[in-house]
């Protein structure tokens, strides 16, 4: 017994009309106590989320989330079930605030990390799939690991402004292009690690991840920069 049937959420969830919302579940075999504990799940993880993005001040537009929500396979109604759904409920992903030192020095190993890999391939294309896939790697580690993140992100891309600027003989309307969107790539790594909803880095980034990059040489090739 579907509810709700109007509603559409910040994150972008809504009622079809055949009975399967855009999170992906199917709500037609829903009693009305099912329906009622899904929604409440489904209000509580949407508050739990747009609070995790205002406190690392990525709330200018909230994510829209599509079947990858609950961050689980659409094996069993995406692990609902198809009614009878309370002891379901309780498997839902809780943010991990545990460990904030271990975040912390982990998400500077992540950021570090795949710095030194981006600076390793050094290939045209590759940046933005760089980027998501270091503040995934830090923000997967928990609410610490993505504030780690977002610091280090924007110091980072500050510097580059300059930079980009003095040694690059960019304009500075140039300059804060590519700043701005190196943090709106960051901000979806960030995000994407923090949903739960992805298997690893490569996965959460495939957007960014150019179709024949294994077929990229590993230290020559006419897509290395500058050449």
């Amino acid at each position: 017994m579907p509810l709700y049937k109007k509603l559409k959420s910040p994150l972008g969830y809504q009622m079809f009309q055949n009975q399967i919302d855009s999170y992906g579940v199917d709500h037609s075999g829903f009693s009305t106590r099912d329906e009622l504990e899904y929604q409440f799940a489904r209000d509580e993880k949407e508050n739990e989320l747009m609070a995790q993005e205002d406190s690392i001040g990525l709330n200018d537009s909230y994510t829209q989330y599509g079947t990858n929500f609950w961050g689980r396979s659409s094996e069993n109604n995406y692990g609902f079930g198809n009614s009878n759904i309370s002891k379901n409920i309780k498997d839902l992903k809780k943010t991990n605030t545990s460990n904030p030192i271990s975040q912390i020095f982990g998400a500077i190993m992540d950021m570090g990390s795949e710095y030194f890999k981006m600076k390793e391939h050094n290939y045209i294309g590759l940046d933005d799939y760089h980027h998501c896939k270091a503040n995934y790697n830090a923000s997967d580690r928990g609410l610490y690991g993505a504030k780690t993140a977002k610091l280090l992100g924007d110091i980072k891309e500050d510097i580059d402004f300059y930079r980009n600027i003095w040694n690059k003989g960019l304009s500075k309307e140039e300059a804060l292009k590519d700043k701005m969107h190196d943090k709106k790539v960051n901000e979806v790594g960030i995000l994407k690690g923090l949903s739960g909803a992805y298997k690893n880095a490569k996965d959460a980034c495939a957007d960014y991840r150019p179709k024949d990059l294994n077929k990229f040489p590993k230290n020559i090739g006419n897509l290395k920069r500058g050449m």
